[in-house]
């Protein structure tokens, strides 16, 4: 008995003993691997470590005292300084008997928070957005804004911590935030402005009932400086205004076309002025009516001023800062290199996808450019094939040939304002390109021509129809590239609204009719929905809320328009007859939807739900007499669309077949740089 003791005893020692060795190397391994993570700029993985490091019992002290010093650093690079002193604390306190780290610490501490560690870089990644530019960090550095799309198809606005380990919190009262929001905190960090639907508001950062401020049917860009807004929202031939005690004003007598201003001091500031040929310089301008001009700015695409330093986008791409004098107006010094890569707007000078604190912290995305892909789909969802190469130059607003041959979009490359391109939907032959200057498209009910939406360098959008060579289809043999401009013969301008600021095309029906949304600055991004007659007469009322009405279609008989609408702050799609009448207006989706596409007859209704699933629901229309009414089935998905949400398709009545526009990759990761500014 006393044997099998003895030899249980030792068993258990020796079991005890393994367990601790093998802890060891275990900590020691975790700790080698956090601080690797962390030289790689990857302070989520690394504070992972540490933390797992931290909760193993069986971390050996050393380790332990080490692990604590590293999330010590890691808060002092993002500027968390009481968090850091609580880990130097700690080590100094309840690791003496480690006496290398405890000096460590008790230097680090003496030599005070943010002077142990350089420049540290921390990786945000973001919901899906269709906007990678709205984007915006908080004067302190430690709290992101930016545009998101839930999975439900629901954008807004959202915060998250310069912490990779929190998640991101919708922010309540920014529903409906889509496109050129352009998010910028107030001074005190507690509220943000924002766009949208042609608007600027107020909001603060915990959510609540947003405020209006003022008009701003164009964003570009704004800034918050005391009791002083700046923004650019007034588009092409507008300028910079101030926001001030409720009023607006114009901040720059100048008429152009200027993005992005932002505060230099109080009353001073800087703006991208564009010029005719798509280029332009940063200028300065002053609430008091300064003339101001500076010396040695560099050429950049965009620029933005923290703590003496004007941080720019070279035209190049790169991030760099240099030394900036707001006062005398002077450059000095060399220029800094921040990151080699950011993503910058090629259409728009002075839109980068970069945000500055007022403390210094830089946040960017190192591209914003999301590829995609034109492929086909069954009713299954399995894959039929892909047409083309993976596009970088933001492709959208395709629309397919009657005949499903041909696909016509745009595309954001090409020329400053963009181009209308065509392609085989069999895959033969490269994508072409149709028009210079050309916002969207779409084809005439027999296929015989096409329309598109122009800027043209003049103010307000100019909608032309111009006819299509024979032989359309044909894109390598006909050439869509013979018939351009007045010289076809049959171009001919088609009249808007006044007062609205473009027309972007949404469908051309079998009655001769236009549909159409007035958008902000020759976008589809708000305003309501309206049809223009083949007549060219005044145009008819489709669809109007306090939201944004789009993508609308009409029903192979053109008797009923189906839309999406975002006025409940989530799009949903609606269904109203055509022409119009009072509270004839359907609601077919139940939760969420967009992009509505009509099936063969006008028997089915196609659009994408929540959850990025393709649905479909029956549609029943009746005439009696003269009234007519439609009837819609339950909703039922078909399948998970490879689109993210918000994504587009067309369908190929002829084929029963699904022409989708898929986002291949995800939107870059917002990477948050600090402790950068060289010490003096």
């Amino acid at each position: 008995m006393r044997i099998k003791l003895a030899a249980l005893f030792t068993l258990f020692v020796l079991l005890t003993t393994s367990f601790i060795v093998a802890q060891q190397p275990l900590g020691k391994d975790l700790l080698d691997r956090a601080r690797a993570k962390k030289s790689a700029g990857d302070l989520q993985s690394a504070m992972e470590s540490l933390e797992a490091i931290l909760s193993n019992a069986g971390t050996d002290r050393n380790t332990m005292a080490n692990a604590l010093l590293e999330m010590g650093a890691i808060a002092d690079s993002l500027g968390q300084a009481s968090k850091a002193r609580g880990f130097y604390e700690r080590v100094r306190s309840e690791f003496k008997d480690q006496q290398a780290e405890a000096a460590t610490a008790t230097t680090r501490l003496a030599a005070g928070v943010n002077s142990s560690e350089g420049p540290s870089r921390i990786t945000i990644h973001t919901l899906h957005s269709d906007d990678v530019y709205s984007f915006a960090i908080s004067p302190d550095g430690r709290m992101l804004v930016f545009q998101g799309v839930s999975p439900d198809g629901k954008r807004q606005l959202w915060r998250q911590e310069v912490d990779a380990s929190k998640k991101p919190e919708p922010i309540a009262g920014t529903e409906g935030a889509s496109q050129s929001s352009f998010p910028f905190f107030s001074p005190d960090g507690k509220s943000i402005a924002f766009f949208s639907r042609q608007k600027l508001w107020q909001v603060d950062l915990a959510g609540g009932v947003p405020r209006e401020l003022a008009d701003a049917p164009t964003p570009a860009g704004g800034d918050w400086k005391g009791g002083s807004i700046l923004m650019s929202a007034r588009g092409l031939g507008g300028g910079i205004d101030v926001v001030e005690n409720g009023r607006t004003r114009p901040a720059n007598s100048a008429v152009g076309f200027f993005n992005a201003p932002k505060f230099l001091n109080d009353r001073r500031f800087m703006y991208f002025a564009k010029d005719a040929n798509g280029g332009g310089q940063i200028a300065l301008g002053s609430l008091d009516g300064e003339t101001l001009t500076g010396a040695g700015i560099p050429m950049v695409h965009a620029a933005a001023f923290s703590r003496g330093f004007l941080v720019f986008v070279t035209v190049a791409g790169t991030l760099d800062a240099i030394q900036f004098d707001p006062n005398e107006l002077i450059a000095r010094g060399a220029s800094i290199g921040l990151a080699n890569s950011v993503g910058k707007e090629d259409r728009y000078r002075g839109i980068a996808a970069f945000a500055v604190s007022a403390e210094g912290a830089v946040a960017y995305r190192e591209t914003a450019v999301l590829k995609k892909q034109l492929l086909w789909m069954d009713r299954t969802g399995a894959l039929l094939g892909t047409v083309g190469a993976p596009d970088s130059d933001s492709p959208s607003g395709i629309h397919l040939s009657p005949d499903g041959r041909t696909a016509i979009y745009y595309r954001q490359g090409g020329t400053p304002l963009g181009s209308l391109w065509a392609v085989e939907t069999t895959g033969i032959g490269a994508p072409v390109m149709l028009q210079n200057f050309a916002l969207g498209g779409l084809w005439s009910p027999n296929g015989d021509q096409i329309l598109h939406a122009s800027m043209n360098g003049q103010v307000g959008g100019v909608v032309t129809i111009r006819p299509v060579a024979a032989g359309a289809a044909a894109i390598g043999a006909a050439g869509f590239g013979v018939a351009r401009g007045a010289a076809a013969g049959g171009a001919r301008p088609v009249n808007t609204p006044g007062g609205f600021s473009a027309a972007y095309p949404n469908d051309w029906g079998s009655n001769g009719f236009i549909l159409y949304n007035n958008g902000s600055g020759g976008t589809n991004l708000g305003g309501d929905l309206w049809a223009l007659p083949p007549n060219q007469g005044a145009p008819v009322s489709v669809a109007r809320s306090p939201g944004s009405e789009r993508n609308g279609r009409f029903s192979p008989d053109s008797n009923w328009v189906a839309y999406q609408s975002d006025e409940t702050g989530r799009n949903e799609i609606y269904v109203v007859p055509f022409p119009s009448t009072e509270n004839a207006r359907q609601r077919v989706s139940l939760s969420g939807g967009t992009n509505p596409v009509w099936g063969r007859n006008g028997k089915e209704l196609f659009f994408i739900g929540s959850d990025n699933r393709l649905m479909v629901t029956s549609a029943e229309a009746s005439v009696n007499g003269e009234k007519r009414s439609i009837e819609f089935g339950t909703p039922k998905a078909l399948f998970t669309t490879p689109v993210p949400p918000g994504s587009e398709f067309d369908y190929d009545r002829n084929t029963d077949r699904f022409f989708f526009l898929s986002t291949v990759d995800e939107p870059a990761p917002i990477i948050v740089l600090s402790n950068w500014i060289p010490a003096r």
